[in-house]
């Protein structure tokens, strides 16, 4: 078989003038020999399994479903990081793109092309690596996923490579990734203007086994830093817990602005989490007025929720107005009953559902969508993903995305864990907790309805 039937059998891009250029280079290399004992090693290992991708069929899948730039924009939102111009939306796509299929990238359509030719943007993907953090892979990475699963490639990972004792003990060109220190490779990353090559330059390797090393490790965060208030709320959120925060500001009485210098942030970003865990601020005092104490969500929760006692009870309680009530209930994120009896009956409903349900799902009853939420975390709990689940539910991802996120602010913890490559989404300790509960509560509701229901006449 010549090389031009072997190319089109491949299906691949290359072009017989390249493969032949490509040859008599190697064939003038001192290293020729031991490159052909690592492609027929390569070749025989191939031949002994099953291969785990389809390339064949990947290479025919539409990309440019792959990712809109609404969803990088909230992908960077979550992940703490600019997103940047069109360019990067671009430089993403093409990245991603090329990994799932193997193919030189395009450019997505329906985009105008910002890139003056193809050298340009093989530079931006090559520095792809050097900004991009281990939050944005794990987002990138569940993105993929969710692309294969909808295209029906279900049992496929995202990408695959031949383990590495088939070249073990061989005498090939170039550096041995497993010798870099991975380490000073992230301090590089973080100095002044890094870029992969003046990287590569200091490592002494190439930019090649650098781009490697940070598919496979990402640059984490970096403890201790001053975060920018780009990227400040998503590094905070996983160092500073619900229970902390309440402890710092609540019992410890500390302000904004000490618990910021703790963590190396601002104020504004302290307060911006204290509403993502509900937790209730302190009511500045007023020029020559007494402070109004704080009324706590739980009671809040307990009283107006569970117990439908009316806002004109509640302040006559706190000796506070009726508007200073209102005030607090929407501050607590508490959607406030209509008024009238036209939602008397819907009111009843939600009440009976909120009061059934264990006493640790309570606080996620803040509106009649609640059983509605809690039921679609349960469906995703029983998915690898949330394509997939969304697929089974028949929503958009993001709807279902944003109900599991609901749900954690309300309960204050995390509930799941994103998928990573080479790993499904999986449920928290907490989460799966969470599961459980549900489950049992569903369960007895319903067989609760059968048991109250009236039989059959005759």
């Amino acid at each position: 078989m010549d090389a031009s039937e072997a190319l089109r059998q491949m299906g691949s891009k290359i072009d017989r003038t390249r493969v032949s250029r490509t040859l008599r280079y190697l064939e003038t290399s001192d290293s020729w020999l031991p490159i052909q004992e690592a492609l027929i090693r390569l070749v025989d290992h191939l031949d002994s399994i099953e291969a785990p991708i389809d390339y064949s069929r990947r290479r025919r899948l539409d990309y440019t479903t792959l990712l809109t730039i609404e969803h990088w924009k909230e992908i960077c939102r979550d992940a703490g990081i600019r997103a940047g111009h069109e360019r990067r939306f671009q430089v993403a796509c093409a990245v991603v793109t090329e990994r799932l299929s193997g193919l030189p990238a395009k450019l997505p359509e329906g985009h105008r092309n910002t890139y003056s030719n193809r050298n340009d943007l093989r530079y931006q993907m090559a520095n792809f690596s050097s900004w991009q953090t281990s939050a944005l892979a794990e987002s990138l990475a569940e993105t993929a996923r969710e692309f294969l699963d909808r295209n029906k490639l279900y049992d496929e990972p995202l990408a695959w490579q031949p383990p590495g004792h088939l070249l073990r003990e061989m005498d090939l060109p170039g550096s041995d990734p497993d010798e870099v220190d991975v380490l000073r490779l992230h301090d590089l990353l973080r100095g002044e203007r890094p870029s992969i090559r003046s990287t590569a330059e200091k490592l002494g390797v190439s930019q090649k086994i650098v781009q490697y090393i940070l598919l496979e490790h990402p640059v984490p965060p970096e403890e201790g830093r001053q975060y920018t208030k780009e990227d400040a709320f998503y590094f905070v959120r996983r160092s500073l817990t619900a229970e902390e925060l309440s402890r710092l500001y609540l019992d410890e009485k500390k302000n904004l602005v000490t618990i910021g210098r703790l963590f190396g942030v601002s104020a504004p970003t302290i307060r911006k989490l204290a509403d993502f865990y509900s937790i209730p601020m302190r009511q500045p005092r007023e020029a020559g007025l007494r402070r109004t104490a704080p009324v706590a969500k739980k009671w809040v929760h307990e009283e107006y929720i569970l117990k439908r006692r009316s806002v004109t009870d509640l302040a006559a309680e706190q000796g506070i107005s009726v508007t200073t009530m209102l005030k607090r209930i929407k501050e607590h994120g508490i959607p406030v009953r209509e008024a009238g009896g036209g939602s008397h009956h819907r009111a009843l409903h939600f009440g009976n559902d909120a009061r059934s349900a264990p006493v640790i799902l309570q606080p996620a009853f803040t509106d009649r969508g609640a059983r509605v939420r809690l039921e679609r975390f349960l469906a995703v709990s029983a998915h690898p993903s949330y394509g997939k689940a969304a697929g089974a539910l028949g929503i958009h991802r993001v709807v279902l995305g944003n109900a599991v996120k609901r749900i954690e602010r309300d309960l204050g913890a995390r509930l799941i864990e994103r998928a990573t490559p080479g790993d499904d989404m999986r449920l928290t300790d907490f989460g799966r907790n969470i599961a459980r509960e549900i489950q049992v509560w569903v369960t007895d509701a319903r067989q609760g309805g059968r048991k109250s229901s009236p039989g059959p006449t005759g």
